[in-house]
């Protein structure tokens, strides 16, 4: 998918810099990266609702003369903009102000570095993710991990904690398996136990006894559980 992204400054130097800043990183953006410039909150705010592709990030300068960039944003979100606000500015009086609105970051002029720049954009990739289902972040004793949710085979809970089995590796956290079957609804995820969440497209094997994934494992099945999936 291409990347849309905007950048909103009246200092043309400034949004070369940023421009250039996102060339250096294109090889993030697998599948493309598109790019338009504003010259002004003002222009940004009448060209938004006809632009033809749904915005992925916007780089947007605070202070500018006809609109601020706080303001702007504020539009934006009234206009239900779910995407990510990256703000940059001179000064960093504004920075509490951005995060009112869901910003994903807030970026000084002339004190940005480019691992800085990096770590930005590394965030947001991983935001975008989240959005789509295409990864889950979870956390536990200070610990995070950002799994993709295709390389999940199962989870397991014991004892109020639940671990996750992926990629060969495991993670434990505290969250109901309901949630977790919630919140990966459409994922082909199914629940076979009380105590089990099973990715089904790493099911070889299913009876009203237990589940056999593709790489052996051998999970129990609850019969009202394993009946409920037959029925759907």
């Amino acid at each position: 998918m291409i990347m849309y992204v905007l950048i909103c400054d009246d200092n043309a130097r400034e949004r070369e810099l940023c421009y250039k800043q996102l060339l250096l990183h294109e090889d993030y953006f697998d599948e493309g990266l598109e790019v338009r410039e504003f010259a002004s909150g003002k222009e940004l705010l009448f060209k938004f609702p006809d632009l033809e592709n749904e915005v992925d990030l916007i780089f947007l300068d605070i202070v500018m003369p006809d609109v601020d960039g706080i303001t702007v944003a504020k539009s934006l979100r009234e206009m239900n903009y779910t995407g990510e606000i990256v703000f940059f500015s001179s000064t960093i009086d504004y920075a509490i102000n951005g995060y009112d609105y869901e910003a994903l970051a807030y970026l000084v002029k002339g004190k940005t570095t480019p691992a800085r720049f990096d770590d930005v954009l590394k965030h947001f990739l991983v935001r975008r993710k989240e959005r789509t289902g295409a990864v889950i972040i979870l956390r536990c004793a200070g610990e995070t991990r950002v799994i993709d949710v295709a390389s999940i085979r199962y989870f397991e809970v014991y004892k109020r904690l639940t671990t996750v089995y992926y990629d060969g590796s495991t993670f434990s956290f505290y969250s109901p398996l309901a949630k977790l079957s919630e919140e990966l609804e459409g994922k082909h995820f199914i629940r076979i136990h009380r105590a089990y969440l099973v990715n089904q497209d790493y099911v070889s094997k299913m009876t009203m006894r237990d589940v056999t994934l593709r790489d052996g494992t051998v999970l129990p099945a609850g019969r009202n559980y394993i009946k409920k999936i037959k029925e759907d």
